[in-house]
């Protein structure tokens, strides 16, 4: 199954956002997406 896309709404720190994963132009290769942040950040 591939993502195409992501919908965040008041999730954590995101009082919104949207984001569109494009295909990959290589077909050997991985799509790989990587999340990154501290556990339990709280907005500032």
């Amino acid at each position: 199954m591939r993502i195409e896309q992501l919908h965040l709404e008041n999730i954590g720190v995101f009082d919104r956002l949207d984001l569109q994963f494009q295909p990959c132009q290589q077909p050997d290769k991985a799509e790989i997406h990587i999340f990154a942040g501290e556990n339990g950040r709280i907005k500032d």
